[in-house]
C-alpha cells in the first residue's frame, strides 16, 4: 500500500532534513510545493491525504487552493502553520488544526499522526464482520462465581438383585423344537 501523501504548501522556509526525515519515519510521503506549483498540480497529480498550508506568504489566497482540493476530496484535512506573534488569522474554511512555526521538529509528527489514514484491508475477516455483534450479545464480562466442590454421596451397601432361575439347556431345546415344528 502506498504511503499517505502530505502536501506542504509554501512551507519551504520550514524545510529541514530533520523535519523531513521525522515525517517520513512517521509514514508520510512528503511533498513541498509553492502555491503556484500546487495550483498547477491540482487535478493532475494524486490528491493529498493531508494539506499543510503556510499562509504567511500569500495570505488568504492560500485557502483558495485548499477549497479547490476539497472539491476533489471533501474530507481532506487542512492544517495551517501559524506564527505565535500573529494569532489573528481569518480563515474562510474549516480547519482541523494549527501548528506553530516555532514548535520543535519533534512535536510535528505526533501532531500529524491522527490525520494519517488507516490502511484499508482487502478482505474482511470474521472479527471485522462479527466482532461487534458478538461483543454486544455477550454483554459485559460476568465475574466468575467460585464453584464449590460437589460433595461425595454416601455409599449405600449394595444388595444382590434377585434373578430368575435359569432353565436347563435341554428344556430350551425342546421348546425350540416344538415351536419350529409348528411353524413349518
Amino acid at each position: 500500500m502506498p504511503r499517505p501523501l502530505l502536501l506542504i504548501v509554501d512551507g519551504e522556509s520550514l524545510k529541514t532534513p530533520g523535519l523531513a526525515s521525522a515525517l517520513e519515519q512517521e509514514g508520510w510521503e512528503v511533498r513541498w510545493m509553492t502555491q503556484s506549483e500546487a495550483r498547477y498540480s491540482v487535478g493532475q497529480g494524486p490528491v493529498p491525504d493531508l494539506l499543510l498550508l503556510d499562509p504567511s506568504r500569500h495570505g488568504a489566497s492560500s485557502f483558495d487552493l485548499a477549497a479547490d482540493l476539497r472539491r476533489t476530496k471533501p474530507d481532506l484535512p487542512v492544517l495551517v502553520i501559524q506564527d505565535l506573534k500573529d494569532p489573528d488569522l481569518s480563515v474562510p474554511l474549516p480547519l482541523q488544526g494549527v501548528l506553530g512555526r516555532q514548535d520543535p521538529v519533534q512535536t510535528w509528527p505526533p501532531a500529524l499522526r491522527p490525520f494519517r489514514p488507516r490502511p484499508v484491508k482487502d478482505k474482511l475477516d470474521t472479527e471485522d464482520i462479527f466482532g461487534d455483534i458478538l461483543a454486544d450479545l455477550d454483554g459485559p464480562p460476568q465475574p466468575r462465581r467460585p464453584t464449590a466442590p460437589i460433595p461425595a454421596l454416601p455409599r449405600v451397601p449394595s444388595s444382590p438383585i434377585p434373578t430368575a432361575p435359569r432353565t436347563p439347556t435341554a428344556t430350551r431345546r425342546s421348546r425350540w423344537r416344538r415351536w419350529s415344528s409348528t411353524c413349518a
